[in-house]
């Protein structure tokens, strides 16, 4: 139940639509000061959240920062974390490797310089209606294509969110090794709530933020005043992390 509360919540913290919302409620309400004040606030609602300086100053705040791990370091498992990776296009049958790719070229990098020794995948499907597209299977499947050790790699397709995945991980661990320490793969703005659930499992986590979203902060013109429509979907991105931490938190899971 909570995961499907949670899907059909995502739908009402999304910054455009409530700028939406504001624009119809100014073509319905007869009221012409209504009517104003609505329009001002939709128009500065719009352009507050795609001011790409103040979107990145917001992001900066959650981001978790770098880990930069020794080479060879020799920790037993990498923990993959699945989320917009990869899907399977129905019409060829070929995999699309979409924004979340980062997170996997970075965990094969860390297996080919030795700091992680094995890979876990966890992520079954997050999605209300296609709950048969398994992330971490087409990864998996990849990767055996690909001619990458299978004793070198454990998955799990069950999970539906950042709880599930640290509870299966946890299961695969407890069933696969003694070591309670991991290193945990995923973007560095779901980073501080991940972390906290695999922590909350009584693991050892080390972080390592992959897909981040800003860099050096920038003072050049175009960033300050011109606005972006990849702001507006970053700031979905990060209200849509601040709320799942507060509600993980109230929940217990982190």
């Amino acid at each position: 139940m909570f995961f499907y509360i949670s899907k059909i919540l995502g739908y009402f913290i999304n910054p455009l639509a409530w700028i939406i919302i504001l624009f119809f409620l100014v073509l319905i309400i007869k009221s012409q000061v209504a009517k104003k004040r609505l329009g001002i606030a939709g128009f500065a609602l719009l352009l507050f959240f795609t001011n790409p300086f103040i979107g990145d100053e917001a992001i900066r705040c959650w981001e978790r920062p770098d880990n930069f791990l020794p080479d060879s370091a020799g920790y037993e498992y990498g923990v993959l974390l699945g989320g917009d990776i990869v899907t399977l296009e129905n019409s060829t049958g070929k995999l699309i490797f979409r924004s979340g790719a980062d997170r996997f070229m970075q965990t094969l990098d860390l297996y080919n310089k030795g700091t992680v020794e094995k890979i876990i995948i966890s992520g079954g499907s997050g999605h209300l209606i296609y709950s048969d597209r398994i992330e971490s299977l087409y990864l998996s499947k990849f990767l055996l294509q690909l001619g990458f050790p299978s004793n070198d790699m454990l998955f799990e397709g069950n999970s539906r969110n950042t709880y599930e995945n640290a509870v299966y991980t946890h299961k695969l661990l407890t069933d696969n090794s003694s070591n309670d320490t991991i290193v945990l793969i995923t973007s560095a703005l779901h980073m501080k709530r991940a972390a906290k659930c695999f922590s909350n499992q009584g693991l050892y986590v080390v972080e390592y933020p992959t897909s981040r979203i800003v860099g050096k902060r920038l003072y050049n013109l175009d960033h300050l005043l011109i606005p972006s429509i990849m702001t507006l979907k970053n700031w979905d991105l990060l209200i849509h992390e601040v709320i799942g931490y507060w509600v993980y938190k109230l929940q217990g899971y982190c």
